[in-house]
């Protein structure tokens, strides 16, 4: 009796604790500009929120949507445009219908033609492509369950990525993508890393085991993801990974040795969910911002010139 007792009075304070967390943080991404960042959530309750420098937290419509859909996962990226609207929404619903939405403007759904019948995809990622004059144009890449990788240009039709050169039965576990420096404008480059924790790269056509060092013995691949650094002098692509000890490191694309990122300021016994990656400013002036979203429900992130700041999410959870 005493032994069901104390099992019904575990589940109370189980439901109870579940209870005064409210909504829980399921995604953040984020959007540099000049003079602010705005950050991107995805809550439990299937809502996406968004809020500028702090500025407070405000719901994005939902209008256009399908009614009660289920949002997997959302991503957002910037295109260089000459009105104001160079914000992009993008997300993924559970059935796996693709939609992106753009400030003011009605949800719109992409097209899912080229894909094979009824794919399920584990990542969707947007992200730009730049030409000789300057100009970007918008690519998704997508990673089905099968393991197999598509990409897609707008108004076109979706079109396999090579798996030559990658082992037999690899199984992909992270992501990344990023423009590399080229004479007519940027090319694409995707980095992955395997159920081995091996990492591999391709610019589209054969894929190549990523040579590194630096990481410690037998590292195991928590979260993976890129980005791409825009300096005075070149653009080149940054690695980013957290690794199952929780420890964060990172790797220049034209370099071959990993380096630990400083975890001074993060509470004690953090536990990352998600990381997100991405640059303040181009050029000269460019600072790396990184984004992790802890188990805690808590948001942090971290500047060259400042280490870690915790961002508050107190009105967005209660």
């Amino acid at each position: 009796m005493k032994k069901k007792l104390l099992f019904v009075l575990s589940l109370v304070l189980s439901f109870a604790t579940a209870f005064s967390q409210g909504k829980s943080i399921e995604e953040v991404q984020c959007l540099p500009k000049l003079s602010q960042t705005t950050f991107v959530t995805l809550l439990s309750d299937n809502t996406v929120w968004w809020s500028a420098n702090g500025s407070g937290w405000q719901k994005v419509p939902a209008t256009g949507l399908p009614a009660n859909s289920k949002i997997r996962m959302i991503n957002v990226y910037t295109k260089p445009s000459l009105g104001n609207k160079s914000s992009r929404l993008v997300v993924l619903l559970e059935d796996n219908t693709m939609w992106w939405y753009t400030d003011g403007d009605p949800w719109e759904k992409l097209s899912s033609t080229g894909l094979p019948k009824n794919a399920v995809m584990k990542i969707l990622q947007p992200y730009v492509k730049y030409g000789a004059m300057g100009f970007g144009d918008t690519r998704f890449v997508a990673l089905l369950e099968d393991n197999t990788m598509w990409w897609y240009a707008v108004n076109k039709e979706w079109e396999t990525v090579p798996s030559e050169g990658l082992p037999s039965k690899y199984v992909v576990t992270g992501f990344g993508t990023y423009q590399k420096s080229a004479m007519m404008g940027t090319d694409t480059r995707y980095v992955i890393t395997l159920a081995d924790n091996s990492l591999w790269w391709t610019d589209g056509k054969k894929w190549k085991a990523l040579e590194s060092s630096g990481l410690p013995a037998g590292a195991v691949f928590k979260k993976f993801t890129a980005y791409m650094k825009v300096g005075a002098l070149n653009i080149e692509g940054r690695l980013i990974a957290v690794l199952s000890d929780e420890s964060i490191w990172w790797l220049p694309s034209s370099g071959k040795n990993w380096k630990k990122l400083d975890v001074a300021g993060l509470p004690k016994d953090y536990k990352v969910k998600s990381v997100e990656i991405y640059q303040k400013h181009a050029g000269m002036l460019g600072e790396t911002r990184l984004i992790l979203l802890m188990e805690d429900n808590t948001i942090w992130w971290w500047a060259d010139s400042k280490g870690w700041s915790n961002l508050d999410t107190k009105e967005l959870t209660k």
